[in-house]
């Protein structure tokens, strides 16, 4: 019976040892992500709707979104660039060709380093997205030309 109970004491330690070590992996994990800051914005215009989500930590900026035409015309090719005040970086720019008749919205993003020199405080940055803009040219596949300048707002990314 001591034999026993010897071994479920061991068995309850080590039981307890891995506990230990899954709370300690995810405290490490989890105070690596203390200094992260996500903001979210938003742009609406007449023919596309934008959302970005801005992941930043102390060293870079991860920036992931869509793009999507809401237009009726078929679409042949795009060019985006998004305009951000001066001093907050480079631009964000790409463009689509050859597109699929029944595609609507493209995955958009990027990861940059950061300037040690780049203000990091979470109001700055609020400011710096709610003063950027986000040029859209495309081409109908009639042949059309258009262009749409919209402006991002912060805000909360739709499901």
């Amino acid at each position: 019976k001591n034999m026993q109970n010897a071994q479920l004491i061991t068995e309850g330690i080590i039981t307890m040892k891995q506990i230990f070590c899954v709370l300690l992996i995810t405290f490490i994990f989890l105070s690596g992500c203390i200094d992260q800051k996500e903001l979210k914005t938003i742009g609406n215009g007449e023919y596309w709707r934008i959302q970005m989500s801005y992941n930043v930590t102390s060293d870079h900026t991860e920036e992931n979104g869509s793009i999507t035409y809401k237009g009726d015309d078929k679409i042949k090719r795009f060019y985006f660039e998004f305009q951000y005040p001066d001093g907050f970086g480079s631009e964000l720019s790409g463009e689509r060709n050859e597109i699929d008749d029944n595609k609507t919205t493209f995955n958009i993003g990027r990861s940059i380093e950061i300037d040690p020199e780049f203000p990091s405080d979470t109001e700055y940055l609020k400011q710096s997205l709610n003063n950027t803009t986000v040029l859209v040219e495309w081409e109908t596949n009639s042949g059309e030309k258009f262009k749409e300048v919209i402006e991002l707002k912060e805000g909360s990314m739709a499901q």
